[in-house]
């Protein structure tokens, strides 16, 4: 959630609101929600640090969270310090501009939710600094332009409000559309059946291979922790290239990790098939140990790309549709797909 200064009443309704979700009638007992926000945050400011790096050094950014809600009435908020630049090189007005292009740019994106007060602000004559009222206010309204085209039509969506009762019903409603969504993309996904394609023969070790381009570590990273309870039980491990040593024989590591492994995830994107490396040093020894040996090859497709014309690749069934790659999905059906993946890992370690 993000939210100036001048929206208290407003941010405290939303606060409410999210956390009465899981007791909606519609919702208990099949969602959970958190509120993320500085002001409740107990990330600690010191006299040196901007809010804005505050919130990234001790909460999640806008950008890793499912839904973000901002907030606006009369205030853009803090003014970043000047190495906090936009793409094109331009400063951002405040800390809220830098958060919505954050979750704006992400992917997968989340859902982006805008609320603007419509009530006329008012600036009290014995205001210390009126002029600055009067600069927010029309940082607040260039911030609200780029909702429209240069000829006016609407190429953004947001809701208005007049009143804390009148925005609460909103917020609610959004919320319960948006929880009742992702519930149906979840349960479509975990009712597809997964698909494991079993090599020749079995391997007997316990070691799950991860294959992926650096330029994908986001989906490494979700990929890691649904691995966790099951390497947590001891069920299996997970190797991937961030556990190299530094100074390590990183070509014997890799064999090494590549002859314990039962299991090798792909993660296929465009930038995985470009690499030279990943091409000629890590693949051809996890096919040759698919066609000898046992070891089950799970392709992942994180992004579009020619999986379906890489012969070498596409004869082993993947675990989501090519078509429909993870960075194509709402961040609750990515997360459901890599339950899938989990779930076909612990398969084909012959657990289930």
């Amino acid at each position: 959630m993000s939210s100036p200064g001048d929206v208290a009443e407003e941010r405290d309704t939303a606060r409410r609101v999210i956390e009465g979700m899981p007791q909606h009638p519609a919702l208990q007992g099949r969602v959970q929600f958190e509120t993320i926000d500085w002001h409740s945050s107990g990330v600690p400011m010191s006299a040196t640090m901007s809010p804005q790096e505050a919130v990234n050094r001790g909460i999640y950014a806008p950008a890793e969270c499912d839904v973000v809600v901002f907030i606006l009435w009369s205030r853009m908020g803090t003014p970043l310090p000047d190495d906090y630049r936009r793409p094109d090189g331009q400063r951002y007005m405040s800390g809220t501009e830098w958060e919505y292009d954050n979750a704006y740019t992400a992917s997968p994106q989340p859902k982006l939710l805008v609320y603007r007060k419509t009530i006329q602000p008012t600036i009290d004559i014995s205001d210390p600094d009126p002029e600055e009222r009067v600069q927010q206010y029309q940082k607040v309204k260039q911030f609200f332009r780029r909702f429209r085209s240069g000829d006016g039509t609407l190429v953004g969506g947001y809701e208005t409000f007049d009143t804390p009762a009148d925005f609460e019903s909103k917020l609610r409603d959004a919320l319960v559309a948006i929880s009742r969504t992702q519930i149906a993309e979840v349960e479509a996904v975990r009712r597809a059946p997964s698909k494991v394609v079993p090599g020749r023969g079995r391997r007997d070790g316990r070691g799950v291979f991860i294959n992926y381009s650096h330029a994908d570590e986001y989906w490494l990273e979700r990929l890691k922790i649904h691995l966790r309870p099951l390497e947590r039980d001891a069920e299996m491990e997970y190797w991937d290239d961030t556990k190299l040593r530094p100074g390590a024989l990183w070509r014997e590591e890799i064999q090494t990790a590549l002859a314990r492994a039962r299991v090798a995830v792909l993660l296929v994107s465009a930038d995985l098939l470009a690499s030279d490396f990943i091409a000629y040093d890590e693949l051809p020894p996890l096919l040759a140990a698919a066609s000898t040996e046992g070891l089950v090859i799970l392709p992942v497709v994180v992004s579009a790309c020619r999986f379906t014309r890489t012969p070498t690749l596409s004869r082993f069934q993947s675990v989501n549709n090519p078509e429909q790659p993870l960075n194509s999905f709402s961040r609750a059906e990515a997360e459901a797909m890599l339950v899938k993946v989990t779930d076909s890992v612990d398969e084909a370690m012959g657990r289930e």
